[in-house]
């Protein structure tokens, strides 16, 4: 394993910074939700600090984040968990999203429900085909939206 640097300290906190201001998130409700101080949340971000790992864990748990993304800044590891997570859709994205399943809600739970044959409902398979989702991550993101919903 290899040191940390000062340019990986800073490379967190850029993807830090990043998810903060996405998801409008304040350095107090991030410090209760990870039991950290907020002082010591404002070092992480700024890049003055890396942080330690329980940190990193329960701020990636909280806002389900990708921790290995997170941490190394793999692109790659973002989209993959992206396609897989309603939590790392945009919000127009996600409204869409649950918007389509208020609309067609016998379907989508019929849909989930019986996960071992039920042919897939026309209006579920255009919308998955229009936004270029497999079927598996189409159903996993049904889940996840419905129960929600």
């Amino acid at each position: 394993m290899r040191k940390l640097t000062e340019k990986d300290r800073i490379e967190f906190a850029q993807r830090l910074k990043s998810v903060i201001s996405s998801r409008g998130l304040d350095l107090e409700r991030i410090a209760r939700a990870t039991k950290e101080n907020v002082h010591n949340v404002y070092r992480y971000k700024e890049g003055f600090r890396y942080p330690n790992i329980m940190f990193v864990i329960a701020f990636c748990q909280e806002y389900g984040i990708n921790m290995e993304w997170l941490l190394s800044g793999d692109v790659t590891i973002k989209h993959e968990a992206a396609n897989n997570s309603i939590d790392y859709m945009r919000l127009d994205q996600r409204d869409e999203l649950m918007h389509f399943i208020v609309c067609h809600k016998p379907d989508v739970i019929k849909y989930i429900r019986d996960e071992t044959g039920y042919k897939e409902p026309l209006a579920i398979k255009e919308y998955r085909h229009s936004h270029g989702l497999s079927r598996k991550v189409m159903y996993r993101l049904l889940i996840q939206a419905s129960t929600r919903v």
